[in-house]
């Protein structure tokens, strides 16, 4: 929910804007959205915009600034929030995400439903033949999915470990852009 603004619109934020992607040698966004909804965030996907009048699809790179963040935020603060989000362009985090994003969900529900249907399966009784059968095919199973499994879990934590030192990056290049780097803790 939000709108696409044009520099005609809003010279300063552009300005700021501009600025920010400059010192940091990052990319100008395609699209500025400024919004109702809280955060701050930069996306590559194809996104959605509506408000009261319209609804828009805007592709490439988009940043998205909360508006009540130009009402209580300082210029100072607003350069080190913008500049950690244009870091991510820079670090080309947006690239990966749209590729691994998709990949990390898929595989976590996949270990979702590995463990539903562990739990389902034990709760099934029965005699003492299928109860042997089921317990050798569980025994089974488990030397086949436990690596299977291991190997799912270490992606996640990899791409856990990938999204932190992103967010840790852009975080340092925010601060660096700011006149007091407490404008960005502040901010």
């Amino acid at each position: 929910s939000g709108y696409c603004v044009s520099i005609d619109e809003q010279p300063k934020l552009f300005d700021i804007v501009e600025k920010c992607s400059k010192k940091i040698n990052s990319i100008f966004p395609d699209n500025i959205i400024l919004g109702n909804t809280r955060g701050f965030f930069v996306t590559s996907h194809t996104i959605l915009v509506f408000n009261d009048e319209n609804e828009i699809t805007l592709k490439g790179n988009s940043l998205y600034i909360p508006l009540v963040a130009l009402k209580v935020l300082t210029e100072d603060e607003l350069v080190g929030i913008i500049g950690h989000e244009l870091a991510h362009f820079s670090g080309e985090d947006t690239l990966y995400s749209e590729k691994i994003n998709p990949v990390i969900n898929s595989l976590q529900k996949k270990l979702i439903l590995i463990q539903q249907g562990f739990e389902e399966s034990t709760s099934e009784k029965g005699d003492k033949i299928s109860g042997f059968m089921y317990g050798f095919t569980r025994i089974f199973l488990y030397m086949i999915l436990n690596p299977v499994i291991f190997m799912i879990i270490n992606i996640i934590k990899k791409d856990l470990k990938i999204s932190i030192n992103q967010e840790l990056r852009a975080d340092k290049i925010g601060a660096r852009i700011c006149k007091n780097k407490k404008s960005f803790i502040t901010g």
